[in-house]
């Protein structure tokens, strides 16, 4: 299951990512990885706020799983080493970056820092920060500990007997480890998965497979790297930094109302996925994990575009999130779940050179299509909603489109060369009986939006469907002024 970077990021920055990596000896998947783990971290405790009691910063953990030769020590120098270490510190003469991190290390480092001082744990070879980690060792940092440091929880100590209280009323922290897969899946993950106190569910696994490319390539594109706009991160790295770090209270951001009815519908199709519920707004883990993402691409991928382009490279960042910038952190964080989904499954089987199936029920599949959000799913939409340790092939999901049909909970149509199965009207389902799905359940994620669909792919199914002329006047279907003729 590989990144699609047409859907995680613009065009120009892929473009220069592929060459900022490959010039210095590493895989892009790497050096994104270290990007959004650092920027995440210098953002301080700038908020996407969505409303007055429900806000994230952007503080994420990230492990990047790779084999020997894909560079992840080249990927640590260029992504944190050089733009953070060797100048971010020196520049504000202060300690940014852990790579052999301790409790009372960094308890002391955030105590004696300002409140929007975020630090990074940065471990290059992880695997025995890890294993430490997990066995508890003495002055190593705890899970309880890691999983306090994402969320922001206090940290308060004892000073010797005079019981003096030291310590802040809230302490984040961003970590980004690399290490090999093998290990990793077979010595350390099943043992952080059945600890269940929640810290793997607060990491992105990044898993990365080697690309070979040749000298001559490398040489051409280092070349080109040299002669463009963006050599380094450290101007990147720097703005971002000041811009979040200043006299003013910390930077609010927000998403723009577009953006926000996407977010809205993302939350409650996921909702129905899991639980077939109504619809509520919650902090869960996958939701803020989206409100950090998409904060830190957002405030990345400005830069970034500065950067690349010297006529823009002063403009502020928007306090405003568009939809493009959501849309791409959805896409990301559905990716990097379908590995942490196959690492916790296969852990122990999961290597650099094999992968990993798993069956899925046809019963399943028929269950899905139905609690997808929307009254029709393309097929292709049906089988990617899926990871990829489970997705069904193309044909099962035929098969369980037209057992659909036949159990009169909807219709078959090839449009194009797409097969579209339309969901029948909720009013006119008459035997709920051969679902798990409640009559209230179902007719709630029927007039759900589902986020995927472009608009004008949307409006052209629903021209197509066989019930249209009912489905416009069916109870609680709306159809937005821009999907109308």
């Amino acid at each position: 299951h590989s990144i699609e970077w047409c859907e995680i990021a613009p065009k120009c920055i892929v473009d220069w990512l592929e060459k900022f990596s490959t010039g210095n000896g590493c895989m892009k998947e790497l050096t994104m990885g270290m990007m959004i783990s650092i920027t995440s971290a210098l953002t301080g405790i700038a908020k996407l706020r969505i409303f007055s009691t429900f806000e994230e910063t952007a503080n994420l953990y990230t492990i990047l799983l790779a084999s020997p030769g894909t560079g992840k020590t080249p990927a640590c120098k260029i992504g944190c080493i050089n733009p953070v270490v060797h100048n971010l510190e020196r520049t504000k003469k202060k300690q940014f970056v852990f790579d052999e991190p301790s409790s009372s290390g960094v308890f002391s480092l955030i105590s004696n820092s300002s409140q929007d001082f975020v630090p990074i744990i940065c471990v290059d070879e992880a695997y025995t920060f890890l294993n430490e980690v997990f066995i508890g060792k003495k002055e190593s940092i705890s899970m309880d500990r890691l999983c306090k440091l994402y969320d922001g929880d206090y940290w308060y100590k004892l000073n010797g007997t005079s019981a003096k209280r030291r310590g802040v009323a809230s302490a984040r922290a961003s970590m980004c480890c690399l290490l090999t897969p093998k290990k990793f899946l077979e010595q350390l993950w099943p043992k952080i998965i059945d600890t269940n106190n929640g810290l793997a569910d607060r990491i992105m696994l990044f898993h990365v497979q080697q690309e070979e490319k040749s000298l001559e390539d490398i040489e051409k594109i280092a070349n080109e790297l040299d002669t463009g706009p963006l050599k380094d991160l450290t101007e990147v790295y720097n703005y971002i930094y000041d811009e979040h770090h200043t006299d003013q209270p910390p930077r609010v951001y927000q998403l723009d109302p577009e953006a926000k009815t996407i977010f809205y519908a993302f939350n409650r199709a996921r909702l129905c996925n899991s639980e077939n519920v109504a619809p509520k707004m919650t902090a869960s883990k996958t939701t803020k994990q989206i409100m950090k993402l998409t904060l830190t691409l957002h405030i990345l991928y400005h830069r970034l575009r500065c950067a690349l382009n010297p006529e823009i490279q002063h403009t502020p960042t928007p306090l405003l999130i568009k939809p493009d910038i959501l849309n791409n952190a959805i896409s990301l964080h559905s990716t990097l779940q379908a590995y942490s989904e196959l690492a916790a499954t296969a852990c122990v089987k999961l290597n650099t050179s094999e992968s990993v199936r798993f069956e899925v029920l046809m019963t399943d599949i028929q269950e899905k299509i139905l609690s997808l959000p929307g009254p029709f799913h393309s097929r292709k939409r049906i089988y990617n909603s899926y990871s990829s340790a489970n997705r069904p092939t193309p044909d099962q999901t035929q098969q369980a489109m037209e057992n659909l049909q036949s159990l009169k909970f909807g219709f078959v149509k090839k449009i194009g060369k797409a097969h579209v199965f339309y969901k029948q009207l909720p009013s006119k389902v008459i035997d709920f009986t051969s679902s798990k799905m409640t009559e209230e359940a179902y007719k709630m994620v029927f007039v759900s939006k589902d986020p995927i669909p472009t608009k004008k792919f949307y409006k052209k199914m629903i021209d197509e469907h066989p019930q249209k002329d009912l489905l416009l006047v069916e109870d609680g279907f709306h159809q937005s002024d821009d999907e109308a003729d």
